[in-house]
């Protein structure tokens, strides 16, 4: 009833869309450099004779709010229409979306302040699918412990202590400086263009009111907002993002979009835009058991959204609805490698002894290791080997540390091998994390190797394996 009524039966398909051209040679297309003269395309849902076609946004999507025809009183623009061309290693390590985006706003000074740190985000939504007081907390205690950079305190925080909430946050950002951690709140970006009732609400559209709210709590110590919902790509929602940006800017807020539209390089002008979703990730896993992402979804995730910038999906998930899809334990921890977001929410629970990444830890302290070692800012990043139908094996580098990823999109076992050349020269301390012979069991250790040397891992069906590589 709802698609009739707001005429949305034709969706298209949204961006980005990868191509095999050729064996070996691929195509993605994308779109860059949109600013707020325009709307955010896509692709017709048919191509008759092989031929894709550039659409606009539907007329009933966001509930039928916004025109979409483009309206500008200055001089109008068109974003950029992206054709990233070559193996999939070039496609993969490409950075043309950031590169034809506009450069450094100019309200920065010329150069990126050091209020914007990426970093590891503690997020008990994921788990409970609640926030409370008490537990907000804890996690502040424990993302302290693990060295992570901040906790995420998601929706309906408003409604804590009868709604008078700002006493608590208080609280919270107090025990948060004294642990070094940094806080970040959930948004609703409200309006008449969704109908979700979860809060804060209405905070986030109207400039005035938004620019007040975001004073108010940068002022309180918040260092970033998660902003959801916002079910459109027509010109007047593309305004909405950029004036949020704007806003943050002003305020020194770091920005995370959700229920979004796909990332068009926005970071490079405004670097705060740490991470958008963007995508069916993490959290799908939970709301019904089965419905989240298989591992060959997975893998079409690092070859196409995760090419055009950085994908808050939620990774790491240690519990019986991430293995029914028929993922492995494996699968799941590669994700935090393999996976680029500049604020990476990790989306189970460190205060639940008997559940979670404690249980996890408790029985192979390696992912303990690896968890609390790898970062969520990357120095260089290549593609040793994949197929968007099979695999793909990531390597990363964060300062002289290598950190590799591989998983499996295949309903079968299969092996990879890892020549290590890539570190260079010298002795390594290898600390791994890979499939059992279960899906929820991992085998783990730690060796000494020589720069050069083949690693052989064997993957279950959807399976994974995580690798760290520390110069001796």
């Amino acid at each position: 009833e709802h698609a009739r009524k707001y005429k949305m039966a034709n969706n298209g398909w949204c961006f980005p869309a990868l191509f095999e051209t050729s064996p070996g040679t691929y195509l993605l297309l994308a779109e860059a450099g949109l600013d707020d003269t325009y709307f955010g395309g896509r692709l017709e849902a048919d191509a008759a004779g092989g031929l894709y076609r550039f659409r606009m946004p539907n007329p009933g999507d966001a509930l039928g709010d916004g025109s979409i025809y483009p309206e500008s009183e200055a001089l109008m623009q068109t974003p950029w229409r992206v054709m990233i061309n070559g193996s999939l290693a070039a496609v993969f390590e490409s950075t043309l979306i950031t590169d034809l985006s506009p450069e450094l706003d100019s309200s920065f000074g010329g150069e990126i302040p050091d209020w914007i740190k990426p970093g590891r985000a503690c997020w008990n939504w994921g788990h409970y699918h609640s926030v409370r007081f008490e537990r907000e907390m804890a996690s502040i205690d424990a993302a302290a412990e693990m060295g992570w950079e901040y906790v995420l305190v998601d929706a309906n925080w408003n409604r804590w202590n009868g709604r008078n909430s700002e006493p608590l946050l208080r609280k919270l950002v107090e025990r948060a400086n004294e642990k070094g951690v940094g806080l970040l709140l959930w948004y609703n970006s409200g309006g008449g263009h969704n109908i979700v009732t979860e809060e804060p609400r209405n905070l986030m559209q109207d400039p005035q009111v938004r620019l007040k709210e975001m004073k108010r709590i940068s002022a309180l110590g918040i260092k970033g907002i998660k902003v959801d919902f916002f079910h459109s790509d027509k010109q007047n929602r593309i305004q909405q993002y950029l004036g949020i940006l704007k806003d943050a800017a002003e305020t020194k807020l770091l920005v995370n979009f959700h229920g979004c539209t796909m990332p068009r390089g926005w970071e490079r002008q405004y670097p705060h835009l740490m991470t958008s979703e963007a995508v069916h990730g993490g959290e799908q896993y939970n709301f019904a058991l089965t419905k989240g992402p298989r591992g060959n979804q997975n893998l079409y995730y690092l070859f196409t959204r995760n090419v055009v910038g950085p994908m808050d999906y939620t990774p790491v998930i240690f519990e019986n609805y991430f293995t029914a899809t028929g993922n492995s334990y494996g699968h799941s921890l590669a994700q935090a490698v393999a996976f680029e977001s500049g604020l990476q929410h990790y989306a189970s629970t460190l205060i639940d002894e008997k559940r979670g990444y404690q249980k996890v830890f408790g029985i192979w302290p390696e992912v303990e290791k690896l968890m609390r070692a790898v970062p969520a800012h990357w120095d260089e990043s290549r593609l040793i080997d994949g197929d968007p139908d099979s695999h793909a094996l990531v390597v990363r580098r964060s300062g002289e540390n290598w950190f590799a990823a591989g998983f499996s999109g295949v309903r079968r076992p299969m092996k990879v091998d890892l020549d290590t050349s890539f570190l260079g020269e010298g002795e390594w301390l290898v600390t791994w994390a890979a499939d059992g012979s279960g899906r929820k069991l991992l085998k783990c250790g730690t060796r000494d190797i020589r720069a050069g040397e083949k690693l052989s891992y064997r993957m279950l069906p959807y399976g994974g394996f995580t690798l760290m590589f520390e110069k001796k």
